[in-house]
């Protein structure tokens, strides 16, 4: 008896249980160049353009590509337009990210296992002097909606908590700034600065701040030979700001290297989709 209850009590917790969002109608083909957008408009639509399955990998996952190993060259190379309807509203990031999940697992029919290896990474700090992390305003920005996005950024506009921009253009100077961004990725968020400062030093940064809740911050160097963006035309300047001192001077915190645990992706199996 007590088994039978047992399975009535985990078949009704399966079926209350939230499905995840997957896409109702999606489209994927090869597209002409890597252009590495995803992005999302109104009625549940999310969009891939020109993205590699590595970089949707690393966007679906929370990692860097960095942190994806195995798996054929094209994986990093052959670009993919995807355009897809949600089969249920998509209320948070998270969800956004299950929703590509599926479809990595539908039309690529990606599988992987997660590992951990002891790695080099940056242990993320407050320097000697104390933050100068300014917390957000309580109010002073609304969460992203991703049923009604907003308009293209226009004066007036509300901000927005959990976005994040930067400036990679420019061979002498880079710019990242943040509304409403926790020092890691809060529950439910977008982004954390760990998350950026990962992606722009090719290392895992690791939060050993103690800094709670949510930041706005401004944050400006000049680019050295590991964070230079490809693109950028010219030559570095030397003489300015390492992205290393301007987090210490700047924002107060500070980067010492460590080593500490990574996790990777590793796939076991992928293929390409159809067209459709």
């Amino acid at each position: 008896m007590k088994w039978i209850v047992g399975i009535l009590a985990a078949t009704l917790a399966l079926a209350q249980s939230p499905k995840p969002p997957a896409f109702e109608v999606v489209a994927v083909k090869l597209a002409n160049s890597v252009r590495g957008g995803i992005g999302a408009a109104p009625g549940g639509r999310f969009s891939g353009n020109g993205i590699t399955v590595v970089a949707l990998m690393a966007f679906a996952y929370e990692v860097r590509e960095e942190q994806i190993s195995g798996g054929p060259k094209w994986l990093a190379t052959d670009p993919y337009d995807i355009v897809g309807k949600a089969d249920a509203p998509v209320t948070s990031p998270d969800q956004m990210r299950q929703l590509f999940q599926s479809l990595l697992a539908d039309r690529f029919q990606l599988v992987f296992h997660e590992e951990t290896r002891e790695l080099p990474v940056y242990a993320l700090t407050v320097a000697k002097g104390g933050s100068k992390m300014q917390q957000t305003p309580e109010g002073s920005c609304q969460a992203i909606d991703f049923n009604h996005p907003p308009p293209r950024p226009a004066r007036g506009a509300p901000r927005l908590c959990g976005a994040l921009s930067r400036s990679m253009g420019n061979a002498t100077r880079q710019t990242m700034d943040g509304t409403g961004i926790g020092i890691s990725k809060p529950a439910g968020g977008t982004v954390g600065l760990t998350d950026q400062l990962s992606e722009i030093l090719g290392r895992t940064v690791i939060d050993k701040t103690g800094l709670t809740g949510i930041f706005d911050f401004h944050l400006e160097w000049t680019p050295d030979a590991v964070t230079a963006a490809p693109s950028s035309p010219g030559q570095l300047d030397p003489t300015g700001p390492s992205i290393l001192a301007a987090l210490q001077e700047q924002l107060g915190l500070k980067l010492v290297a460590d080593k500490g645990p990574v996790r990777i992706l590793a796939i076991d199996r992928v293929a390409r989709p159809a067209d459709n």
